[in-house]
């Protein structure tokens, strides 16, 4: 395959932000059509997740009803957003990124929704040690008995569908580990907003001096630095660059959601001086916005930088389209209760692989200058996922030999990470891809900074 030459940066905004044909861009009556479809999709996916309320905990034909939807609703996900991709790709790939993750989220989330056991109980806010926080624990048989029987209208119904459709983790943090709620001032979230996007920006310039490097080599960027020549100059530069990265994807998703949450905190205070119904107020309490990821640079083992580090958006996606049914298996079989367990986990991994390899086979198909072919390119982000469990497994086996002063578990997490993220750096940052949705520097304006992420 011959190499690709040095690609032309896209500079021009409006071309990442307007697409020139995608479902907002059609003849009228195509745009209805797929107006209508949407609904319909988009309402049978709500009727699953409303069939999950307490009240139904007993109707076996609530069951029935999500499980059948499961297949139609998944194929419609997959099926309605993949037509409907901005085009030309190679200039959307922002865009269409964000339709692909849709598609695949509720394709998961019908899963996720048909095949649960449900049902799904609120969770109250507890405090604890002087910060309110969910407990799975508190909620008792007879609060579980209250809520399925408490009478429920058509209107609390559907309210309480939207919360769970738009909650990270359910109503109420109604699953998952015991979690702390967003008890930060206004001022603290502020000041953590501006903290990450300060390293947001010097991470971003740095991939884009490697990237504008005469060959594009991350070496490069380095002699630009002022290393001196060694043997180990290349390696130290991949995992350097493969460093940059995984920080800078890291603070881009904190700053969308930690902004979110300013939004949310000065609405908030709005609603509540103007005596908003007390619904709405509920819906937008930045109590139950917590902060997206939790200090996933300080952990110290892989087993902590994904449990509780990481975000965990897609804890139970995971758990149930991957981890229930490798564990299911693994009982099938007459496995132990020790290799049960490690088989989840990699089921769990397997599924996390499958949902992140899926985001680049949707958005650099064929027609695009650097195509992601499955089975053909190599499949960066399912090679760095897939490889996760072997770390979780060896490394107790490995931590202890590390000395504390240099690092201990951190050393090891951050180690273990930059080795593996190679091929998944390439996947998103190489040529012809979201890299190149980024202006040199000599484009670069403070707007471009000033953007959310």
């Amino acid at each position: 395959m011959e190499p690709l030459e040095k690609p032309k940066y896209i500079t021009n905004k409006w071309s990442l932000a307007q697409p020139k044909s995608s479902i907002f861009f059609e003849g009228n009556f195509i745009f209805k059509n797929r107006i209508f479809r949407l609904l319909c999709l988009q309402s049978t996916l709500f009727l699953q997740c409303l069939l999950l309320h307490p009240t139904f905990s007993k109707s076996s034909k609530a069951i029935l009803i999500r499980r059948g939807l499961a297949p139609i609703n998944f194929l419609g996900s997959i099926k309605f957003f993949l037509e409907n991709l901005a085009k030309p790709l190679e200039d959307n790939c922002l865009i269409n990124f964000e339709i692909a993750f849709l598609s695949e989220y509720f394709a998961a989330k019908s899963i996720e929704w048909g095949f649960f056991k449900g049902p799904i109980y609120s969770t109250p806010l507890r405090f604890i040690k002087g910060t309110q926080r969910w407990n799975k624990e508190d909620l008792s048989e007879d609060e579980k008995k209250r809520q399925e029987g408490e009478s429920c209208s058509k209107l609390r119904l559907v309210g309480w569908t939207v919360y769970q459709i738009s909650s990270f983790r359910g109503l109420g943090f109604s699953w998952g580990m015991a979690h702390e709620a967003n008890n930060s001032s206004l001022l603290e979230i502020i000041f953590r907003y501006f903290r990450v996007k300060i390293v947001t920006i010097i991470t971003t310039c740095l991939i884009i001096a490697s990237r504008d490097s005469i060959d594009g080599k991350a070496i490069n960027l380095l002699r630009d630095l002022g290393v001196p020549e060694f043997s180990g100059l290349n390696l130290m530069a991949e995992l350097f660059l493969n460093i940059l990265f995984g920080i800078c994807l890291c603070c881009k998703l904190d700053n969308g959601f930690t902004f979110c949450n300013i939004i949310v905190k000065v609405a908030y205070k709005f609603l509540t001086c103007t005596h908003a119904p007390k619904s709405m107020c509920d819906f937008l309490n930045p109590l139950y916005y917590p902060h997206f990821f939790y200090s996933p640079h300080t952990t110290n083992s892989l087993a902590d930088f994904w449990g509780k580090g990481w975000h965990q958006l897609f804890r139970r996606i995971f758990l149930i389209c991957g981890g229930k049914p490798a564990i299911y298996l693994a009982n099938l079989f007459g496995a132990s209760e020790r290799i049960t367990k490690s088989i989840g986990i990699m089921g769990v991994f397997l599924a996390s692989a499958t949902f992140h390899e899926y985001l680049p086979w949707a958005v650099f198909q064929g027609s695009t200058p650097n195509p992601y072919i499955p089975f053909r390119t190599f499949p960066g982000s399912g090679f760095f996922f897939m490889v996760q469990p072997i770390g979780i497994f060896i490394e107790p086996y490995i931590i202890p030999w590390i000395p504390q002063w240099a690092g201990g578990g951190k050393l090891w997490v951050w180690s273990f990470l930059a080795i593996v993220a190679t091929p998944f750096r390439q996947q998103y940052i190489g040529p012809y891809r979201f890299a190149n949705t980024i202006p040199p520097f000599s484009k670069l304006s403070w707007k471009d900074f000033a953007m959310p992420t």
